[in-house]
């Protein structure tokens, strides 16, 4: 759900799976046949609910004070959305009063104060949004949320990932009102809140540097990696399913969050269908997979968040070469476009990283003085010396040069100043950067369409600029795509 909470719409429930955890699907794309398969094979009871949410309960040791875990407490909470398996809920946690007490013992005085706390200020609470039968099942319509739930609460309290950083963090369990009958209890998960919202919302307010990008970046994809060591695939990695939180360090800290419609690769069947959201969904996973591919679906997607870190949020496939990847019929025929493996013969930045600086500053520009226009050519070349001296890898440098890009980005939408010249500035401090310069041989180790040649470790290691990893474009000729038209 995309609100101040920083949870993320999570994918609706999938038209076929026959394992549990069980993967979902778009509900655009709901098979009812299928889904119908799927609730013969597993029908959950309230009964395993309450279980797994007691187990997950003595895994953790709550710093938040027992009064804010109460029905009454959960119940008198501020509802910030809405989602397929999941409401969720806000709650403030007032600060315990501070004191402090002199004594003096044979004039030696002693403060004696309160310790400080570490509970949260606020807090998440997610109910899942499940109606039961007389009999303790859930109904055919609730199914699958009483088991995003359950998969919720076994992925959360996993000790590998309970404290990891890049990890949403459980914070407890609680009890609260169900959402269909307020005269049932049920367990709430407690999580943590998110300072910034999730990723999606973060670069909707703001351009971050390329620095920054790079640090979440290799955050989600530990994140990611860490899912993948507990044998759990996310099957639905995208920008609105990571958390963002405040950092006292490196400003930022992305978290991997919603889990609800995760699955267990060793507990799946030989073949098994995975969830995801369009158009963030590997091109395979539409249809059955050998589970041994079932991560590499996690690391497409996650190649495509990364090209979307890099656009802005924006949607990356706007800025490729293709007029076909336009119009009514956009999903469809981007689903061509992946199994014709377009994604990984367009990662070059030389293909998309123009037309993406020009798309980004048409809402922005103004009219433009010929004083302006010489101040910014003049820092243009400024910026192109300070990259060519490598001053543009070290972060203190790079404070004092991105602004100038930011500003130069602007000339790009001036159809009368499209020279090849700008271009070729632009992609020579592009190729230098410690993001941009590494991005594309990132993206080229887990966009392929062949899920055997995606490797997150060989991504991880290219956005961390191992030496063996690093972009091959700095040495090639630059071609300007503004001369192409853009």
């Amino acid at each position: 759900m995309s609100d101040n909470s920083g949870r993320p719409v999570t994918s609706v429930p999938a038209s076929e799976a026959i394992t549990y955890p069980d993967a979902v699907t778009d509900r655009s794309h709901v098979d009812h046949p299928r889904a119908a398969l799927m609730q013969d094979v597993f029908v959950p009871h309230v009964f395993d609910f309450v279980t797994i949410a007691r187990y997950a309960q003595n895994m953790v040791r709550s710093s938040i004070p027992s009064l804010f875990l109460e029905p009454l407490a959960v119940d008198q909470s501020t509802i910030i959305g809405n989602g397929a398996s999941f409401s969720a809920f806000k709650k403030a946690i007032p600060r315990a009063p501070t004191w402090s007490e002199t004594r003096s013992f044979d004039g030696l005085s002693i403060i004696q104060s309160n310790p400080k706390d570490d509970v949260p200020s606020q807090v998440v609470y997610k109910i899942a949004r499940v109606a039961f039968t007389e009999a303790g099942q859930p109904t055919a319509e609730t199914r699958q949320a009483m088991k995003a739930a359950m998969m919720e609460m076994f992925a959360l309290v996993h000790p590998p990932l309970l404290k990891h950083s890049n990890i949403v963090d459980f914070l407890g369990l609680a009890w609260g009102s169900n959402f269909y009958d307020t005269s049932h209890r049920l367990p709430v998960l407690v999580v943590e809140y998110a300072d910034y919202g999730n990723l999606a919302q973060l670069q909707e307010s703001e351009i971050l540097e390329p620095q920054i990008r790079s640090s979440l970046a290799l955050d989600i994809g530990e994140g990611i990696k860490i899912l993948h060591r507990c044998g759990i695939i996310h099957g639905d990695v995208k920008s609105e399913n990571v958390l963002i939180f405040a950092h006292p360090e490196k400003k930022y800290l992305a978290k991997v969050a919603d889990f609800g419609f995760s699955l267990v690769g060793e507990a799946a069947d030989a073949e098994v269908h995975i969830g995801g959201t369009k158009p963030w969904k590997a091109p395979e996973a539409k249809k059955r997979l050998a589970k041994q591919f079932l991560k590499a679906t996690d690391v497409y997607s996650y190649g495509l968040l990364l090209w979307r870190l890099a656009t802005n949020g924006k949607d990356p496939f706007q800025f490729m070469p293709s007029s076909a990847l336009k119009g009514d019929s956009y999903l469809s025929t981007l689903e061509i476009f992946k199994e014709s493996d377009g994604p990984a013969k367009n990662t070059a930045i030389e293909t998309w990283y123009l037309p993406y600086i020009i798309a980004e500053q048409k809402d922005r520009a103004t009219n433009l003085s010929p004083d302006w226009l010489a101040k910014t050519i003049s820092n243009l070349r400024l910026l192109t010396t300070a990259t060519e001296a490598g001053q543009a890898t070290h972060s203190e440098a790079l404070a004092n040069v991105y602004p100038m890009l930011k500003d130069t980005m602007k000339m790009c939408i001036l159809t009368s100043q499209r020279t090849d010249s700008i271009g070729r500035m632009l992609l020579t401090w592009a190729r230098k950067d410690s993001f941009y310069g590494r991005i594309s041989s990132a993206l080229s180790k887990c966009l392929s369409l062949s899920p055997q040649e995606r490797n997150l470790d060989a991504t991880l290691s290219a956005l961390r600029g191992n030496p063996s990893t690093e972009a091959v474009y700095a040495t090639k000729p630059a071609a300007s795509p503004l001369a192409n038209g853009y």
